[in-house]
């Protein structure tokens, strides 16, 4: 009986990393570079957020497919102004980060700078 929920907790374990492979794939941003676009904004690095949105312009759009942070749906947006990083906020937005872009509990950035 042991054997066979190890077997079947393995087997769901191999379909949640599938699907977050597939997720990541379908956004055209590598796990580990959302991770870190994800990481700079909650630290407000501006540096670093310029520097990745260079090299992967869909960053701006990107909601942590393939990463833990996929299930928040946050944008960078959310964490900068969820993190009270006004400065990474501003520059989000003149590059063209959605404002009105809603998260898996449908708030949006300006919700999540009004808890801060």
């Amino acid at each position: 009986a042991q054997a066979a929920a190890d077997a079947a907790e393995a087997a769901e374990d191999a379909r949640r990393a599938e699907a977050a492979a597939a997720a990541a794939a379908a956004s055209g941003v590598a796990p580990e570079q959302g991770r870190s676009w994800m990481d700079a904004a909650k630290a407000g690095d501006d540096a670093a957020l310029r520097s990745l949105l260079r090299a992967n312009p869909r960053l701006l759009g990107y909601r942590g497919d393939g990463t833990n942070y996929a299930f928040t749906a946050h944008t960078a947006l959310h964490w900068a102004c969820a993190r009270g990083h006004v400065r990474a906020a501003r520059w989000l937005l003149a590059c063209g980060a959605d404002a009105h872009a809603t998260n898996a509990s449908g708030s949006t950035a300006l919700h999540a700078a009004a808890t801060t």
